[in-house]
C-alpha cells in the first residue's frame, strides 16, 4: 500500500510486463537499479519481498524504522566477508519463511552504467536459489540523485519480469558465468 501510494504522488506510469514469469515459492529478485523509485515499484509486483539495503538506510529517520519492522536485510558492503555473512544469513531466513529476497546486482543506482557485482550469484549458488530477474527502465528520471535535487513528476517507467532462472541452473552453474549471462540478458 505506501508503494502504491508513493508511486500515485510521484503520479509515475508503471507499465508492467511479464507477470507469467513470477514464481510459485521464493527466489532471489535481481533487479536493475537506476533509480530511487525503484524498490517502490518492486513492491507492487504480488510476492512477498525483502529487500537487501544499506545498513545506512535503516538510521534514517523517516524510513529506517519500517524497514528494520518489516524484517528487510542491512548490509555494510565495506565489510567485504562480513556483509557477506550477514547477506547470506539474511537471505537464508528470507527465503525460508517464504519471502523472495531483492537484490540489485549492481550495488548501486547507476543502473545499466554499472557491472554487476559477483555476491548475488555466490548467493545463489550457495542456497540453490532460483533467480528472478527484473528490468526496470525510465525510473532515474523520477529522481537523478544525487546530480539534481529536483523531482519530475508523470514519468514513464517499464518494469519487465523474465523468465526465473532455475534453482537446479544457479546450484550447478559457474557463479560467473550466470554474472555475465544475466547481465548481459538485463542490460
Amino acid at each position: 500500500a505506501a508503494a502504491s501510494s508513493i508511486l500515485a504522488h510521484l503520479r509515475v506510469r508503471l507499465q508492467v510486463s511479464g507477470l507469467e514469469h513470477l514464481p510459485t515459492g521464493p527466489s532471489l529478485v535481481l533487479a536493475l537499479h537506476e533509480g530511487l523509485a525503484d524498490a517502490a515499484c518492486l513492491a507492487t509486483l504480488p510476492l512477498p519481498l525483502r529487500f537487501v539495503a544499506r545498513r545506512e538506510l535503516f538510521d534514517w529517520e523517516r524510513i529506517g524504522p519500517a524497514l528494520r519492522g518489516c524484517g528487510h536485510i542491512a548490509i555494510e558492503p565495506e565489510r567485504g566477508a562480513a556483509a557477506y555473512r550477514d547477506l547470506f544469513r539474511g537471505a537464508r531466513d528470507a527465503l525460508a519463511e517464504g519471502d523472495s529476497v531483492v537484490i540489485f546486482p549492481q550495488g548501486c543506482v547507476l543502473g545499466i552504467e554499472t557491472a554487476f557485482l559477483p555476491g548475488a550469484f555466490h548467493l545463489a549458488r550457495r542456497l540453490a536459489a532460483p533467480i528472478l530477474p527484473v528490468v526496470i527502465t525510465g525510473s532515474h528520471r523520477i529522481w537523478e540523485h544525487p546530480f539534481s535535487p529536483r523531482l519530475r513528476y508523470g514519468q514513464p517507467v517499464a518494469m519487465q519480469v523474465l523468465p526465473q532462472v532455475s534453482a537446479g541452473t544457479t546450484g550447478e552453474c559457474d557463479p560467473g558465468q550466470l554474472r555475465l549471462e544475466l547481465q548481459r540478458r538485463m542490460k
